[in-house]
């Protein structure tokens, strides 16, 4: 799973223009069920992916409009409210990259302020 969105991110950043050819052939809306409306994997790494694939996502037009279609916003804050997610989100003592909670909602910061449109469903 987390593989499958990190090559899809690492590929959208490195060439923007393709993720057109991404969305064509549905793999977009496969990742965005799977991330805002499925129940997302309660790991340390796919919650610290989420911002990146969902910007990645949101590059053009048609995925932001896809984005906002899915309604991602509640699944996220579950994520951040939920108590199974709780143990996947606390800082390690051996992480020196900090606590997954404050770098994911630095990464959701930063998509807001990328895609405005997206603040008032926020």
């Amino acid at each position: 799973f987390l593989l499958g969105t990190e090559v899809v991110t690492l590929y959208v950043f490195h060439e923007p223009s393709l993720l057109s050819s991404l969305q064509d052939r549905k793999l977009t809306d496969v990742i965005l069920d799977a991330l805002v409306v499925k129940e997302v994997p309660p790991t340390r790494e796919v919650i610290a992916s989420l911002p990146n694939i969902l910007s990645a996502l949101c590059l053009n037009q048609r995925g932001l409009e896809a984005f906002i279609q899915c309604k991602p916003f509640d699944r996220l804050f579950h994520v951040l409210l939920s108590p199974q997610y709780l143990p996947a989100m606390r800082r390690r003592s051996s992480d020196s990259l900090g606590d997954t909670a404050t770098n994911l909602g630095t990464a959701m910061d930063e998509l807001m302020r990328h895609q405005p449109t997206l603040r008032q469903d926020a």
